[in-house]
């Protein structure tokens, strides 16, 4: 995604790590509950993944 900005120097790798394009990671805090919003987002995004593998 900043492949330009990290090649010109514009921007630093804060860690040697790399995440592919097109994984994702759907976090929340443990400490709440799911809103009902984000349990039919968090639903839709595995139903998305399992159609697509």
């Amino acid at each position: 995604m900043f492949v330009r900005e990290l090649q010109a120097g514009l921007l630093a790798r804060a860690f040697d790590i790399e995440v592919k394009t097109g994984s994702y990671w759907l976090t929340w805090l443990r400490s709440r509950r799911l809103s009902p919003g984000m349990q039919l987002f968090r639903d839709w995004i595995i139903a998305e993944a399992a159609a697509a593998s």
